[in-house]
């Protein structure tokens, strides 16, 4: 098997395993610096698939996420990856909701 530095081949096998839609833009842009991924509704289990993939990409230093839904679950996905991945710098958008107002 070819070495894949960008993540793409990891990313699409992820998003057949967790039966999500890959993202096209995010493929497009696999090998950018920066990559603007807000208001793409990637939810949990989108961002799991990309942070699998992000796992192995030396390309992106700076990744906003602002705006998809992440949720506790996604947020851990992303925590996850950026534990392995030393190349992401920037992380932009990524919050958590403490409380519900009722």
């Amino acid at each position: 098997e070819e070495y894949d530095p960008t993540g793409r081949k990891v990313y699409l096998q992820a998003c057949k395993t967790l039966e999500v839609t890959p993202v096209s833009y995010f493929l497009r842009h696999i090998q950018d610096p920066r990559v603007d991924m807000k208001h793409r509704g990637l939810g949990a289990k989108g961002a799991k698939a990309m942070a699998i993939a992000l796992v192995l990409n030396t390309s992106i230093v700076s990744l906003n996420l602002h705006d998809n839904a992440l949720g506790g679950d996604g947020g851990v996905y992303i925590a996850n990856m950026l534990k392995e991945n030393c190349y992401i710098s920037e992380l932009v958008g990524v919050s958590y909701k403490l409380w519900s107002v009722q």
